[in-house]
């Protein structure tokens, strides 16, 4: 015989499969939710580590604003399109990496931040030399890091983060709504295989 030799069996599988999923739902639904308010909780511990982390790979991994590496790539993007430098400023970057070597124009001149932080003004008159270099300041280089402008973009978003989080944690009820009907529904009989 099968799997489910017989009737009897193949309910009692699917009951012991419905328990399982209404258990791995109900953990799901609980760091759901502990995640989203600690992601929306701006100051929460979850944020600092993120930040500390993400600034040590951006030290250890960034590899110039030649590279064609995913996570270079989008370093530069986000530092280019949200005005803003790296994780938490251009200090992430690794001053003796071998990127900072820059040959630009026929000029090679040492880099210590990315040219990708440099503020449009400097961009556009090819000044990349002078507004990647330290002291950084905000004239040349943005200096806020882009980790701060992604909190500030979600506290302004703060009700629809909210809400988002809800609506999935509201569905995953409903799902697991769903399945204790279908296992009181299967318990009693009301359902059967055939």
């Amino acid at each position: 015989m099968g799997f489910c030799a017989g009737c009897g069996q193949c309910i009692l599988v699917l009951l012991n499969v419905l328990f399982l999923y209404c258990v791995c739902m109900i953990l799901l639904i609980l760091a759901v939710a502990t995640m989203g308010g600690l992601f929306i909780a701006t100051d929460s511990q979850l944020h600092a580590s993120i930040k500390a982390q993400l600034q040590q790979r951006v030290h250890d991994d960034y590899k110039g604003p030649d590279s064609s590496d995913i996570f270079t790539l989008a370093i530069n993007i986000l530092s280019y399109s949200m005005q803003c430098c790296a994780m938490g400023g251009p200090d992430d970057f690794n001053d003796s990496a071998p990127w900072t070597k820059y040959t630009y124009d026929g000029n090679t001149f040492t880099l210590q931040a990315s040219p990708a932080c440099c503020t449009d003004d400097y961009l556009q008159s090819n000044r990349l030399d002078e507004c990647t270099q330290r002291p950084f300041t905000a004239n040349r280089i943005h200096t806020q890091g882009c980790y701060k402008k992604l909190l500030n973009l979600i506290n302004e978003q703060q009700t629809w983060a909210i809400l988002g989080v809800v609506g999935v944690v509201l569905l995953l009820i409903v799902q697991v709504i769903f399945a204790i009907v279908l296992t009181k529904d299967i318990g009693d009989k009301k359902i059967s295989p055939i």
